[in-house]
């Protein structure tokens, strides 16, 4: 197996975000071992954890970023919330776009008493490096969502990220990263799955190839799609991942002031044998 990923893996059009990787993403496994969940039910229990988790009031000002196709940025937003996605991947905010488009005004889960309230998610192209240009105002709270951190060769492309959300926020503003398990963990868990076949609710398989180097402490892989006879093989990725002494450093490095772990969106503290890791650090 070539483990060798382009520098620009995650680039628009570079081949591994976009139509595939959304089909990826849904599938009846999952990516937690031993929990089946629909896609539906699997962004339900994260955006209440990430409402728990950052303690968000009704109408509070959230960028989501990268947004993917925006299932997060549209479920906070039929929540009250006042919410921007952003994307590099064209074929993602389109399909969050049209997502956003077809839902009908919807009651609040938690407060029926409101009326009920159209989709506002505001979907925009621009880089997280670069993510404060695209924005207008400071926010109540920044999200990065299910591993789209250390996607950048160059280290310093990673902490100018983290500078960035840091950036985004008001003072006492929150920032919600979910992550892999730190690296120590991968070395260690006996759970982690490397080589994994999921079953996609359309009908295909999805064949995950992963390999973690501990000298550069990068996750690389691919997926290949497969049906009816043929296989699509995505673009390889490479992914920096961090132990939460390192994610800690980077974040007071960059200006948070105070940083807490936790292992799943119920609030437990974080264990070798979690399979998440989510790090809340406070502006």
């Amino acid at each position: 197996m070539n483990w060798e990923a382009p520098q620009d893996w995650w680039e628009n059009g570079a081949g591994f975000f976009g139509r595939g990787y959304m089909r990826g993403d849904d599938s009846y496994e999952g990516y937690i071992p031993g929990r089946s969940e629909s896609l539906e039910e699997r962004t339900e229990r994260e955006v209440n954890g990430i409402e728990n988790l950052l303690k968000l009031e009704p109408y509070s000002s959230i960028v989501d970023c990268p947004t993917g196709y925006g299932r997060h940025a549209i479920e906070l937003s039929c929540r009250w919330h006042e919410v921007v996605g952003v994307d590099i991947n064209d074929e993602h905010l389109a399909r969050g776009r049209a997502m956003a488009e077809k839902l009908p005004p919807r009651s609040h889960p938690k407060y029926p008493q409101f009326a009920p309230r159209s989709n506002p998610v505001h979907f925009i192209k621009h880089d997280m490096r670069t993510l404060c240009q695209g924005l207008y105002t400071p926010f109540d709270a920044v999200i990065n969502m299910f591993y789209s951190f250390g996607f950048f060769a160059d280290e310093e492309d990673n902490v100018k990220s983290m500078a960035e959300f840091q950036k985004a926020l008001k003072d006492g503003g929150r920032f919600l990263m979910h992550s892999d398990v730190c690296p120590e963990m991968i070395l260690k868990a006996k759970h982690y799955r490397t080589n994994e076949t999921r079953h996609l609710r359309d009908g295909g398989l999805l064949i995950i190839e992963e390999h973690f180097n501990p000298e550069t402490r990068r996750m690389s892989g691919c997926w290949t799609i497969r049906e009816n006879g043929n296989e699509t093989r995505l673009t390889p990725y490479s992914v920096r991942l961090y132990s939460m002494h390192e994610l800690r450093t980077m974040a007071r490095h960059v200006g948070f002031r105070d940083v807490e772990f936790f292992g799943d969106f119920e609030g437990r503290p974080f264990e070798p044998e979690m399979p998440e890791l989510i790090m809340i650090a406070t502006k």
